[in-house]
């Protein structure tokens, strides 16, 4: 995140990702039981009004604001990692981005899965 510069405002640029990973994560939790057992839980999706959604996700970002960004707490994970061999930074970013593709591949193929039983 060095190379993007303060101006691209890393922090939080890396909190955005964070957050849109792990609201991915949770939103594939049915979509994975559904292409396993065909059990239909995004039926319930519907019912759920959009305001409760937007409520939970700007409070999901507060949440992770104040656990990672508020009083600069995000300054001890790069304190912590900067002291590391360069072979462990280099297998703790590959193993970020395997979690990070992952999570979409999970979300998209259990969809997929669903798309493919349902036509």
């Amino acid at each position: 995140m060095k190379k993007w510069g303060k101006d691209d405002d890393p922090k939080h640029t890396a909190l955005l990702g964070l957050a849109s990973t792990l609201l991915i994560n949770i939103l594939s939790i049915p979509f994975v039981i559904q292409a396993i057992s065909g059990l239909d839980l995004l039926v319930y999706f519907h019912k759920i009004h959009k305001s409760i959604l937007i409520i939970f996700t700007i409070g999901f970002l507060i949440a992770l604001y104040f656990a990672l960004i508020s009083k600069n707490k995000f300054k001890t994970i790069v304190i912590k990692y900067k002291s590391e061999p360069n072979a462990v930074l280099k297998k703790g970013i590959l193993i970020t981005w395997i979690y990070i593709i992952t999570s979409y591949l999970i979300l998209f193929g259990s969809g997929y899965i669903i798309y493919l039983r349902n036509n």
